[in-house]
């Protein structure tokens, strides 16, 4: 990989962690990130049979990682698993349940400060990455934000590609391992990279899965 731009690593091994007998919750990044649009990601896991609220102002994407939630909103509940992609509307709160006896439960929550605020609501999106391995799949788009997601075999490589120049972007593993612009990034580990058109990306773990998060700047 010859390509290298600016970039910024956040370790895994040193993010903020908030645990509880109920149970995990970890920031990834949080203001000031210095990424315009995407306000934080937090790594939350639930033990069995407990849940969470999220009272937001911003508008937030989950993803599980492990396991299926319960999200609730208001009396309406709606089954979210692994391959799903659940989007509230900013100012919705929402409820998460863990809905196992005897297993953890593990998921994604980004924070999305969007220019147009919508009314309260959600939408629930379906994806495949066995379907389309060794790509990425874009799985979430707006105006001021891509979400792709990639689930790519031993020493497979990628470029991605953005729309615009002065855009950043944030790489998150959430399995496995990546070389992203020269940079080796873990389990866990993130990546923020600025100013660049194109990402040179290849896997070195067997199946490793990435999130892509393509934003305006």
């Amino acid at each position: 990989m010859q390509h290298q731009s600016s970039a910024t690593i956040f370790l895994a091994d040193q993010y903020p962690i908030f645990q509880t007998e109920e149970g995990r919750s970890i920031d990834v990044i949080r203001e000031p990130a210095g990424l315009k649009h995407l306000t934080s990601i937090k790594d939350e896991t639930l033990a069995a049979g407990k849940s969470t609220a999220y009272h937001s102002v911003d508008s937030l994407v989950l993803i599980p990682i492990v396991g299926t939630v319960i999200a609730a909103i208001n009396e309406t509940e709606t089954e979210i698993a692994c391959g799903d992609l659940l989007v509230v509307n900013a100012g919705t709160p929402l409820k998460v349940y863990n809905p196992y006896t005897d297993h953890l439960v593990n998921y994604l929550l980004l924070s999305i400060n969007k220019s147009n605020r919508q009314e309260a609501g959600i939408a629930k999106k379906v994806f495949d990455l066995d379907s389309a391995k060794n790509e990425l799949v874009e799985v979430f788009c707006q105006e001021e934000i891509k979400i792709s997601l990639g689930k790519l075999e031993m020493r497979r490589e990628a470029i991605y590609y953005s729309d615009r120049y002065q855009r950043s972007n944030l790489c998150f593993v959430v399995q496995g391992s990546f070389e992203i612009e020269g940079r080796l990034l873990h389990e866990r580990d993130a990546l923020a990279v600025w100013n660049t058109d194109l990402l040179d990306i290849e896997s070195l773990g067997k199946e490793s899965i990435l999130l892509l998060i393509d934003l305006a700047r």
